[in-house]
């Protein structure tokens, strides 16, 4: 009996890098997993397209819907021709995140209507904040309706798994909490963890507080600091920051590459901007599968209040305060015991709870 059709629906730079050893699986969702399984796999990536009539016509569309709303609509870059010949032949689709999800929406309802299976993950689809009642509206409209195409619907934040049952009652079945899992065989560390007064920060999605970020590496000038992000200019920072002003997307710096920065640092730090998201969670898992203790703001979606414990194998920081973090983070570089025992904790915590094939097996309990 030959197995389902499978299409994955990424962001872009995925397909260069799925065969490459130089970056982990994290942000490939079991891609790798269910080829070696045997399973026919394609891949659609969210790109920009050539300019035409049609596409321009796409562009304003997205622009109304994400005026009146809070959903990330980029219909103009996934619909063509060349993705529905493979839409048309998929039996079950597996979307990584909700942006994909709503940019695909017209396709969705296709494959909803010819009976096939759809696997949404989400993060960050929830929204607590709206502009006005209109914007509040279509974006509960246009989330319901994309709850109401998929088949299963896989929340990486506790939290917003709650909240999106306590919304949508009546599709409450197809949704299920698994937190993000990482490759914790390739986040592992070759030398021993040492305190050396370095910290570290790494991101580029919206929900980091970057101004915080900026405040607490110009005022610890004592302190040796890394950025890895294109949010932060390097003309406002002092001597004393190494700034890497790139992403993960760009391919200027690989996982690999990232492995060495994180065994320089002696703590991971990300001050987060409140939201239902689990903003920070891959770079925190990362770094604590490394044994780097990670300090990370308190939020809406912190995705783990019962495994991860303050000040056992991680810190949690309730304040946005500059003068509070640079308090908090000097402290604990100060405190040697403290530094060791929370890196040590923190490494059996991810292999335990947040080790990939947690992910893959849910994932091919879904499909099988």
């Amino acid at each position: 009996m030959s197995k389902s059709k499978i299409t994955y629906l990424f962001l872009d730079e995925r397909k260069e890098r799925v065969a490459n050893d130089d970056y982990a699986d994290d942000f490939f969702y079991g891609y790798k997993y269910l080829l070696k399984k045997g399973y026919d796999l394609s891949i659609i990536e969210m790109k920009n397209s050539n300019e035409s009539n049609f596409k321009n016509l796409l562009k304003f569309i997205d622009r109304c819907l994400r005026k009146i709303s809070h959903c990330s609509f980029f219909i103009s870059e996934m619909i063509s021709k060349e993705n529905f010949k493979i839409f048309k032949q998929t039996d079950i689709l597996v979307v990584t995140n909700d942006r994909l999800g709503y940019s695909s929406l017209p396709f969705l309802i296709f494959l909803r209507f010819k009976k096939k299976k759809i696997i949404m993950f989400v993060m960050g689809m929830v929204k607590l904040e709206y502009k006005n009642f209109i914007t509040k509206y279509f974006t509960n409209l246009f989330m319901k309706s994309l709850i109401y195409t998929c088949n299963n619907l896989i929340f990486l934040s506790e939290s917003e798994y709650g909240e999106a049952k306590s919304r949508c009652p009546n599709q409450k079945s197809k949704m299920q909490y698994i937190p993000f899992c990482i490759d914790t065989s390739f986040w592992s560390r070759e030398n021993e963890y040492i305190n050396n007064n370095k910290i570290l920060f790494i991101g580029n999605d919206g929900n980091r507080n970057y101004g915080l970020v900026e405040k607490i590496v110009n005022n610890l000038k004592d302190t040796s600091s890394t950025l890895v992000t294109r949010r932060i200019p390097e003309s406002g920072l002092n001597k004393n920051v190494k700034l890497f002003r790139t992403s993960w997307k760009s391919n200027h710096i690989s996982d690999k590459d990232l492995k060495k920065i994180y065994e320089e640092a002696s703590l991971v730090f990300i001050p987060l901007n409140d939201s239902l998201q689990p903003s920070g969670q891959s770079v925190a898992l990362q770094a604590m599968s490394m044994g780097v203790p990670v300090m990370i703001s308190d939020t809406a979606g912190f995705w783990d209040r019962n495994n991860l414990i303050d000040k056992e194998n991680i810190l949690i920081v309730q304040s946005e305060n500059v003068d509070d973090w640079c308090h908090k983070i000097q402290e604990i570089l100060d405190n040697d015991t403290l530094l060791k025992n929370i890196s040590e904790k923190a490494v059996p915590t991810v292999q335990k709870y947040y080790d990939k094939n947690n992910l893959f097996k849910k994932l091919g309990e879904l499909i099988d």
